[in-house]
This record gives structure tokens, sequence and C-alpha cells, in this order.
């Protein structure tokens, strides 16, 4: 889930800095506002929190929005003891919050209206909120009622009781401290857990070591927006990328397949024919995953899905694939080159592909397609050893073979085919592996005419034909690589078939395939090139004049030096910020799940840079990217929509500036940055105006000219943040820079002769309440850090010796609660990591990792498993990696399909595999695997799921627990609307406590819910309050295939004689369904009561009513039936029960029968086949006991005096009374 944002107005006010007059007036407004009257509320937090009005505490004036139901009042703003002392907080309520948790979540009530909320959370536990990442929320806009909001728990978290302050206003924009004129803030103490326990840093993974010689390139609009996207084919790792074109020409990096095989060209083409272009592989080495050998394609599911498809498996050798309707039939045939002959596969219409050899040429390299006779079909051209032929199509994909050329000892490594000259004709233009590329004029007599385009110094890879220069004859374009030649290059036709070379600027290492086409949608032709040496793509933008710029889609990282982490897209994943100076790029690798990253390119042009940081430089909830120039400047590119970065320069005219980092160093609630700059004696930190805006502030270095890292941190504890400074080795200090509260800052030496410390950073690693700090000192050599006594005191302790190391970190890697020691030792080519043991001891792990030329090193839970992992940057690899953590006891996924939530890249849900379990089994995984029956875990023994029948609205379910230990909750959905979601109404379960055995709970089934097959999940937790996402501390998931039963078909109601009350002579019965039956004649049956004998002569026929069927029985003459005067067959008078048997009565839509038997006539209620005025059921007739009862035998509660029923002539009396003077005639209507 994206976390919600505000983008800051470009009008947004300065937040004002605190100085004593300005602190001093508001203090003597407040006093004026208690002694008048007017209801303040105030923050409630401990020292060293600014509560006090000595500290310009946070205040409110007590009117128009408030957290939560209640606000307090206060005559005095003091701390108390934690945070406790207001009764009136109740508008903030935490989730699970955990060191290095992504997307953490609180609940923040609002009454009184919309407001904006400022929120603080004091990760480090340094008794500050302006540390780096603490300012959770930034004015951000909350609407009346619950608001779920989201955050990041930085990986350098400190497990703990800590505090947050929420602050909630009309207009926002509020600092940690003053007043606000209206709203309320409520301080809260916060319970910050430990990682969860684990075993070790163990696997490493890469996040970029080259997708592996780019091999091939094509183009067309795959998500079908308009505009011209591009698919990459990486040979060496198998990779398969499209790279999105999001409409302004910056493209977004996904992925179509992940182990393709060696590939050696695509194609896209709209394969099955849905509407969506598809992409064609062939891949061609022995070396070749087995599964992906042969042609390919991925089934575009227009929702930037790709599924695998065969044309054809176990292909060894296969060149160039292309696309095309080969046989006239409307659909996509698929030809390629294979060892020494060209294939096709004709497509029968439903993507079924029948292969067939077109020809054979000698160890074909190159296929290529047109129509080269002018006769209106597709014939084909391949090029190989010694030869080019082409092959003439009849129409009906059959095949003639012709000679385009023969030569000796060479190799027609390209081939191409266009009308050159204009006489309608098919050309053939082919490079070579000598470097010539040649054209061959077809005479339209069989033979070709060769005349030469170019003799280049390397080899031809690639050729192909456009009319590059819109001058209306057919160019030349072609990639040339050869050891130190590398061309892109087009040949300019002059209409006489006369070429001339232009090479386009900015060629890569390892040109090996272009493609043209008009990505920017100007109207003029640029070209897409593939480099197969650091698989660099790059895409070239013509100005119509053919005069080029050179925009890279992807270059791995060139001598990477640092990595940050963060959430750059708000999709609930940690992603990777890289810097490489070896080719001056900022790039960020964007977490896809499942272990699989796409690099996006933030900048190529920041000169050699050395140092980046992730930071909400504008408080508009979504991560920003500081890099450092070591040239002078430092640049913030701020993140925007689609993944785009729009660039600032904070600063510039630095001298050498080497380490950049964040916080809110003036506590006015927007973030600032600090930089280290070598080559004076200063550093500089720059005041966010809140708009974009930044002032520098030097901070004398005091004769320590090379100053490399300074770090932001509340060393003493006093609510305000100090800088931790180290120099080289030439200098040779540590020091502490005190902030006043005012951004002076004392300079103080914690120690010299420490041989340069070239990192820094801070945690409380002894777990006394105060920042001690860690330093990679004399000059690389040894790690130490300095013991904080409580009175800034430090006691000097080495950790290890190294050779070179560049980066140190204090983190909780084995999720105990304290701070472990990770180092990056580039001299030793290893990373190490060291355990702490509570009090400040350190032991190295055993889990040491050879990393070559470890060059940088970031922390963060990279796979959500609830540990932290660490990213590596490797600079003589060009490679970034991570190192993963594993749980003790390993984790639990569910194994539902997609689109369910399922894997990594989901935001999937997982359970440490310990404590209580669903059933007898429990297995752990590395991530979930999606499977259509969700079985693929093999443990789900724990759940039974009853019989769901839509007709009940209730069902149960039979769960199974085993080590329930203290206690367990159950939280449990089914998918009953199908739409592949669990929504808020399918949860059946929530937190339902459960106990060790057997047991069957029941649920009630939703309106939405749908009749068909559907999933299930089921998590079990001791602590319960699950979604169907996120992290649980223990437990266990399983996920089901369910089935929901449509609601039985059932009778509405009877009928007789067409709703006439009268109850003698029957002549036809009606029974109404609530749907469409096949109702069997035989379901109905009629028993003489009195004599319990089966009525026979039915007959019965349907026909459909407002959407439901109604049966009629009828009747046939026999010993029950009389015939009337009219003609009509009537049942005698008696007492009859019509059954209706629902086994053979079934819907037509489900062939589901009827829940059971239904009968009629079975009580005197019914009314049915009695005497004619039996309205008592005694069977007489009701008349002849008047004289007894008079009229009160008619009468039922609310009846009126005389039943009309029994008043056929219309008298005002029983007509039975009559009977003497009218005979049988009362009971005729006239």
């Amino acid at each position: 889930m994206r976390k919600a944002t505000r983008k800051q107005s470009a009008c947004k006010a300065h937040r004002r800095r605190v100085d004593g007059r300005r602190l001093g007036l508001e203090l003597l407004e407040l006093r004026l506002a208690l002694t008048t009257g007017v209801a303040i509320d105030c923050g409630d937090a401990p020292a060293p929190y600014p509560t006090a009005l000595s500290e310009d505490g946070a205040r409110h004036i007590a009117t128009g929005v408030k957290l939560g139901a209640t606000r307090g009042e206060d005559s005095v703003c003091q701390h108390t003891p934690n945070a406790l002392g207001h009764s009136t907080d109740d508008g903030v309520s935490f989730g699970r919050v955990q060191v290095g948790m992504v997307d953490a979540t609180v609940r923040v009530n609002v009454q009184g209206g919309a407001g904006r909320l400022d929120a603080w959370i004091d990760f480090d536990r340094d008794g500050s909120w302006s540390g780096p990442g603490e300012h959770v929320f930034d004015s951000r806009a909350l609407v009346e009622g619950d608001n779920l909001l989201e955050f990041d728990v930085p990986a350098f978290a400190s497990a703990g009781t800590s505090y947050a302050r929420f602050r909630l206003s009309s207009d926002g924009d509020a600092s940690l401290r003053s007043e606000a004129s209206d709203g309320e803030v409520e301080d809260y103490p916060i319970e910050i857990l430990a990682p969860f326990p684990s075993t070790g840093l163990s696997t490493t993974h890469a996040i970029d070591e080259g997708n592996g010689q780019t091999r091939a390139t094509a183009m067309g609009d795959l998500d079908g927006d308009g505009d011209t996207d591009i698919v990459t084919a990486y040979r060496d790792k198998g990779r398969v990328i499209w790279f999105e074109n999001t409409g302004n020409q910056t493209f977004v990096e996904r992925i179509v397949a992940y182990n393709a095989g060696k590939v050696d060209d695509v194609a896209i083409a709209d394969i099955d024919q849905d509407g969506n272009l598809d992409v064609l592989v062939a891949t061609y080495s022995q070396t070749s995953p087995w599964s992906a050998l042969g042609v390919n394609w991925y089934r575009n599911d227009g929702s930037q899905g790709f599924e695998k498809r065969v044309v054809m498996g176990l292909g060894i050798g296969l060149f160039d694939v292309a696309a095309v309707d080969i046989d006239g039939d409307r659909d996509i045939d698929v030809i390629h080159g294979w060892t020494n002959s060209i294939t096709l596969h004709t497509n029968d219409g439903q993507a079924n592909f029948q292969r067939s050899t077109i020809g054979s040429v000698d160890s074909i390299r190159s296929v290529a397609i047109s129509d080269i006779d002018g006769d209106g079909d597709i014939d084909v051209a391949g090029s190989g050893f010694n030869e080019i032929k082409w092959f003439e199509n009849d129409g009906q994909g059959d095949f003639t073979e012709h000679l385009v050329a023969t030569f000796s000892g060479n190799i027609a490594t390209a081939v191409a085919i266009d009308d050159v000259d204009g006489d309608g004709l098919g050309d053939v233009v082919a490079g070579f592996n000598d470097g010539a590329i040649q054209l061959y004029i077809n005479n339209g007599d069989g033979s070709f005419a060769p005349r030469e385009i170019f003799q280049t110094p390397a080899i031809v890879r690639h050729v192909t034909v456009v009319d590059f220069d819109l001058d209306g004859d057919a160019d030349v374009l072609a990639a040339i690589h050869l050891n130190q030649v590398n061309l892109i290059a087009w040949y300019e036709n002059d209409g006489s078939e006369s070429f001339s070379e232009h090479v386009i600027p900015g060629s890569r290492y390892g040109a090996m395939h272009v493609t043209p086409g008009d990505i920017d949608g100007d109207g003029d032709i640029d070209a897409v090139a593939a480099f197969n040496v650091h698989d660099v793509v790059v895409w070239y933008e013509n100005d119509g004049a053919q005069s080029f710029t050179k925009h890279p889609l992807h270059t791995p990282p060139n001598r990477v030096a640092d990595v940050e982490v963060g959430d750059i897209n708000g999709d609930g994943r940690l992603d990777v910020v890289s810097a490489s100076p070896g080719d001056s790029t900022v790039a960020w690798y964007e977490s896809q799940g499942e272990g699989k990253y796409v690099m996006r390119i933030i900048d190529s042009e920041v000169a050699h840079v050395i140092d980046a940081s992730v930071s909400d430089l504008d408080g508009d909830g979504d991560a920003d990217v500081l890099a450092i120039d070591p040239a002078g400047s430092v640049h913030w590119f701020e993140s925007g929509s689609q993944g785009g970065f729009e660039s600032h320069v904070v600063g510039a005219g630095l001298l050498a500036p080497q380490r950049v980092s964040t916080a809110d160093i003036d506590t006015d609630g927007d973030t600032d940055v600090l930089v280290a700059h070598m080559a004076d004696e200063e550093f500089s930190w720059f005041e966010n105006d809140g708009n974009e805006g930044f002032t520098e502030h030097r901070v004398p270095g005091v004769g320590h000219s090379t100053l490399v890292d300074v770090y932001p941190s509340d060393l003493d504890s006093d609510g305000d943040i100090d800088f931790i400074a180290g120099t080289t080795v030439s200098t040779d200090a540590l020091l502490w820079y005190e902030n006043d509260g005012q951004q002076n800052f004392l300079r103080r030496v914690i120690a010299t002769g420490s041989g340069g410390n070239v990192s820094i950073t801070t945690s409380d690693v002894d777990r006394d309440g105060d920042q001690d700090i860690l330093a990679v000192s004399e000059g690389g050599t040894v790690v130490v850090w300095y013991i904080n006594d409580g009175t800034q005191q430090f006691v000097r302790r080495p950790i290890d010796s190294f050779t070179n190391s560049t980066r140190a970190f204090a983190a909780d890697f084995d999720g105990d609660g304290d701070s472990d020691v990770i180092v990056a030792d580039r001299g030793n080519d290893r990373v190490s990591w060291y355990q702490n043991d509570g009090q400040g001891n350190f032991t190295a792990d055993p889990s040491v990792r050879s990393f070559d030329d470890a060059s940088g090193l970031a922390v963060g839970d990279l796979d959500q498993d609830g540990d932290l992992d660490a990213v590596v940057a490797l600079s003589a690899q060009n490679t970034v990696t991570w190192w993963e953590n594993l749980p003790t006891g390993g984790l639990d996924f569910g194994d539902a399909p997609a689109p369910y939530p399922t894997t990594f890249s989901d935001g999937m849900p997982v359970h440490r595999a310990v404590g209580p379990q669903l059933g007898q089994s429990r297995d752990g995984e590395h991530d979930g695997v999606p499977s259509v029956n969700a079985d693929s875990d093999g443990d789900e023994d724990g759940v039974l799921f009853g019989k769901i029948d839509l007709g009940t609205g209730i069902a149960g379910v039979n769960i199974e627990l085993q080590n329930r230990g203290a206690s367990a909750h159950v939280d449990a959905w089914i998918d009953f609307d199908g739409d592949g979601q669990w929504g808020i109404d399918e949860k059946i379960l929530d937190s339902q406590v459960v106990v060790e055995g057997l047991q069957t709970l029941n649920y009630s089934l939703p309106a939405s819910a749908v009749a068909g097959v559907t999933y299930a999940r089921v998590r079990l937790s001791t602590a319960g309050g699950l979604s169907p996402t996120g992290l649980a501390p223990d437990g266990e998931i399983e996920d089901y295939v369910v089935s929901v039963l449509p609601a039985a078909p059932t009778v509405l109601g009877f009928e007789v004689n067409q709703g006439e009350l009268q109850r003698s002579s029957v002549t036809e019965i009606e029974v109404v369904f609530d749907r469409e039956v096949d109702a069997r004649s035989t379901a109905f049956s009629i028993i003489d009561r009195d004599r319990e004998v089966e009525v026979d002569g039915l007959t019965v026929s349907s026909r459909l009513e407002n959407g439901g069927t109604v049966a009629t029985i009828t009747f046939l003459p026999g010993a029950f039936v009389q015939t009337r005067s009219n003609g009509l067959h009537s049942l005698r008078d008696g007492s009859y029960q019509l059954n209706v048997d629902g086994a053979q009565i079934t819907a037509v839509s489900t062939d589901l029968p009827m829940a059971g038997d239904v009968s009629f006539g079975d009580d005197a209620a019914d009314r049915f086949f009695r005497f004619f005025g039996d309205s008592d059921g005694d069977r007489d007739v009701d008349g002849q006991d008047y004289g007894r009862f008079g009229r009160s035998f008619l009468k039922q509660a609310g009846d009126a005096p005389l039943h009309s029923g029994f008043d056929h002539d219309g008298d005002g009396d029983v007509d039975g009374q009559d009977y003497g003077y009218f005979g049988l005639n009362f009971l005729k209507t006239l």
C-alpha cells in the first residue's frame, strides 16, 4: 500500500525559529491566556523533550479540532513520568512497531472536523525528536474520524520504551515546540520491539550485478498507452526487461522474464490476438537452463504481467526470431534460425504451433522477413557461412529456395530486407564478419547485384534499414563491435544507392544491436542501442536534423562507492540507492519482491558522486535522495510521481564535500542537511526553510582541515541535535560540537591520536540510556566505540582491527535488543559483524563473508521477515548485493495464488515459525509460493471448512491447535465475492480465542457472498489482531481452496384453483419456486390422509414466470377425481396432503437440488383440501353449527363478523343456513 502524501504548497510559510525574544513574548501571551481563562492544552513527555513553558513546549489553544473524544486543559505545562500525565490522551493508537519495519501503522482519531497532523517518534531513544527520519508525519491532511497511517521504522532504531509527540491543528506545519492557535497535542510512550531473533547473516543475493550482456532490443507499445516501449534481451543472466515509456521519455524498468536462458533475440507481436503485445524470445546455448532452451513467448496479460508459453523446447543454436503472418491466415507465426536452417512455426489461431523447415543456410547467423518479389506475401532471407539465401513464399506457407550471394571464408553476420532503390522489390542488406556492409540490389529476375555500402573496421553485429533522415529513401543503421571498436552508425542513402557514414556519438563498449523507432513521438526516427559490456542500453534522441542526444536506459554501477536503503516509491518494500563515481550516476533499485530488483537512474551527471542519503526533505511523505559531488555541491533529488525525480542544488562552492546526512537541527519541524567537507576548516549545515530553500550555516573546524564525516545526534541528551565530526590521519581527532539549543556550537574534543576517523555513527551500545559513538578510526584500521558515561566523558574501547575499513554501522542483527556492529573491510575484501552481549562486549560472528572491494554498507529488513539484513557495495565488481539474515526457527508463508498477497512482492503475510501452530505440521520457506490449489506448502493440516451454503447464512470451520502456550488467536478470511482480495467484510474470525486441540467455530456469511470456488486464509498467532498481510512474531498461516455453494432452490408458495379461497372441487394446484428449476413430474404426489392412499392420475406442466418456475398440477379421471359439468376434472372432497420430493427438483443454473422435501396440507392452518365451509379443520361444514356457536365459529382475531367466502349469494349470512330455500345452489357462484 502506498503511503498517503501531501505535497507542500509553494507558498508554505517558513517555520519560525525560536529565539529568546520570541520565546519571552509567547510565554507572556500564554500567561495572559491562562489568566484570562483561555484553555490551553500542553504535552506531557518527560525530560529532556521540550514540554515545559521554560522550554517553549508544544501547546495549543484548546479549541477546534482535537485528537480523540476528549481534550485536556492545562494550567501548567510540565513533564510527567512516562508521558502518562493526561488521561485525555485518547486519539492515537499504535500497531506493532519493530526495528526495521516498513509500513508500521498508527490509527489517529480526529474529531471536530478535518485537520493536519505533525508527529515525531524518537527512534534512537536519545531524548530528541530531531534525528534522521523521526518526523514521521509532516502536516499530513487527516479527515474527521479514524485515519490509518503508515510510517517506516529505521534500522538504527533502538528497542525499548521511547516517546512520540502528535500535534493536530487546522493549519498544520507545527514544530516540536511553541504554540498553535487550535487543536491538540498528545505525547505517548511507545514500545519499539527488537527485530526477530535470528541465526545470523547467511546467504548473499545480487541486487545489481548486471543483467548479463545486452544482446538485442525491440520496440512496441506493450501497455497500450500510445507511446513506444522498449524490450531488451540480456544473454548471460537470461533476463528480458521491458522499459516502459511513461510518456515523457522517462522509462520504468519492468521484468518480463528473469531466467529465460541464453537469450539471442526478442520480438514483439500479439501472438494470441487478445489486443496486447506479447514478447517472443529465442535462446541458443547448451549452457542455458534446459527449461528455458528454445523459442518461448511471454503472454502479456494487459496488467504488466507476463506468463511463459512454449513455441519450441530444447532448441540448441537458435539465432534471430521474427513474428509475422507467413501463411495468410491472419494469425502470427514464428520464424527463427536454427543451426543450419530456418524454422517456421505456424500458428493454428489458438497459439498452438506446428514446426516445419523453410530451408537450409550453412551456420545460420541472421534471419530477415519482407516481400522480396513484390507478390504481396512475406518471403524470408537468411545469412550464414559463405552464403545468403532467400526463400520465396507461395502465399500458403510453402517456400522455394533462391541464392542471393555466395562468398568464401566469410560469415554474413546480419541481414535485412527493404526496397533500397525504390523499384518495388525487396533488396538485401548484409553485414559481415570482416566489417563489410553490402547491398544486394534485386534485379527482378532472381538475380542480385552487389554494391558495397561501407567497409567498417570491426564485425557488423546488426543491420536494419530505415529512412533515418526522412528524405524518402532507405538508409542503413548498424551496430559494429570488435575489441576497442564500438560504433552505432547510420549510412545515408543519397537516393542513388551511394552511402555516406555518420557515427552516432556516445557509443559504449560492445555494440551489439540497434533498433530504430520514434521514441519521443516527435515524428523523427530515434534509435535504441544495446551494448553487451556493462549491460548498457541507450536511446539516442534525434533532433530531426540527425543530431543525437544520448539517454541511458540501463547502466550498471561503475565503481559504486555508497549504498543506502529506503522505501523510495512507498510500496512497502525497501529499495536501494547507489552512488557510482565511475559513471557519475545516482540510481535506485526498485524491489520487485522475490529478491528481484530493477534499476532506475536518478541522475547520470553528478560528477564522481561519492555519497548518498535517503530522507524526506520536503515533508511530502515520500523519500527523496541526496548526493555529494566532491567537486563542491550537494544535490537533492525530489521524489515525484511515476518514479521520477526533480533535481535541486542544496549547496555549492564547498571544498571537497565528503558525507551528507540529515536531521532537524533547528527543531522547526523540517529536515535540514549536514555536510562534511574535507579541504577547509569548516563543515556546513543547511537550514531548510520548508519551501525548497536552504540557507548555509558554517561551523568552524578550528584547525582540523580534513573533516571527512560528521554525524548528527543528541549526545548530551538535552533535546537538541549535536554534531560528531571525524578527521583524517593528518589531523587525528574525534570532535563533538555541542548545540546550545540556539544552533550555536561549542567544540569539544572526545579523542585525539585516533589516527583519523573515516566513518561515524551513534547508538546506545551499552543500554544505559545515552548515545555512545561508533567510529572507524586510524585510517580504517580499527573500529572503536566510545562509551558515554552520561556526563559526556568517553572511554575508548576497540572492537577489532582491519586493513582498510570504510563503513561501520550499529544495528541489532541477532534480535536480542542491543546494538551489534557490522563493518565493511575493504582492504581484506570482507564484511564482518560482531555480536554485542548487552554490556558492550563484542564477539566476532563466524559468518564472515568475502566481498571483493566492499566500499559501501547499509542496513535494513530487505525481505520483510522481521530481522535486519545488510546491503553491500562492491566497487571493483561494479555490483550491489544484499546479505540475508535468517530468523530463528524459519518463516512460514501463505500459498494462495495471484492476485492474493502471498509473496514478498505482495507485502506478503509471514510468521516466524515458532509458538502455536495449526495442526500437526508447520514448514518453513524463504518466500511464499503461490499455487492454484493453495497447496505448495504441504503443511495445511490444521483447518477444515464445513459446508458453506448461501442458503443457510451461517457456516462452521474446525480448527486444530497445537502448542498453544499462554494464549492463541485466529484471524481468518474468505474471499466471498471472488474479487481476488480479502476485504474487511470478508473477515470470518476476528482475533478469535482458540484452545488446545480441536474446536468448531461458526461464522456468518456476508450479503456480498457469491457461489463458486474461492480462497480462504487462516492466521494463527499469540496476540491476534492480524490482517491478510504483514508480519507476525509467531504462529502459522494456512491458505485453502473453498467452495461456496449457491442457495438451494425453494418453494415460495402454493396456489389452489388460481388463488380462490374455495377448497372444494379442486381442479389445479400451482407450486411456485424461487428460481428456474428442472421439476420432474414424479417429484409431486398427493396423499389421501384419511386412507393414506396416493392419488393417481396427476399431470404436471411447468412455465417460467418472474424468473421462477411454476409447476401446475391437474388431474385425470379416476377414483379420486370427478368430472364437473364444465368438463374440468376435480378432486373429490376430502382431506389431502401434497408432497414435493426435493431431490427431484434441481436448479437449472447450478444443478443443485432442494435442501429437503416440502409438504402442503399437513395441518389445519394450510386450509387445503377440506370440505367447503370447514374453516376450523374439524372436517364438517361449519355452518351446521351456527345454532350452537352463532357467528363465532367464523372468527379469528381481527376477522370481520361475516366471512365473505361463505356468502356466495351476498345476502349477508352463511349460505349453509339457506339450504332449505336454495338446495345445493348455495355452493354455486352465479
